[in-house]
């Protein structure tokens, strides 16, 4: 069985101009709740210039609930959501099958 059974997936709409504060802070905020909270971590995505995506692993929905923003987070996060315009948890679920290849990682 997989470690990490749960996944997220977010969209973001970054302001113009603000897309590199953006990755920035999401790469500390996920650092860190992957460190204090045991995630599985996250991949970001750019689906335009403004546009990211990112799916979060979790080993289950209770593990995600159960989170907590460390504190070392805080000023990444405040960053992060300054420079979009939204963010949207677009779908969340459990693992059915996974055929995810090991050689990019």
């Amino acid at each position: 069985m997989k470690e990490f059974q749960y996944a997220v997936l977010y969209v973001f709409q970054v302001k113009p101009g603000r897309q590199d504060d953006f990755e920035e802070a999401w790469a500390a905020v996920t650092e860190e709740i992957q460190k204090e909270n045991g995630s599985g971590g996250s991949r970001l995505y750019r689906a335009s210039e403004t546009t990211y995506w990112a799916h979060a692993l979790w080993p289950s929905k209770e593990a995600l609930v159960g989170a907590s923003l460390p504190v070392q987070a805080a000023n990444a996060r405040e960053v992060m959501v300054d420079a979009c315009e939204s963010i949207e948890s677009m779908g969340e679920g459990t693992l059915v099958s996974d055929l995810w290849s090991s050689a990019g990682q």
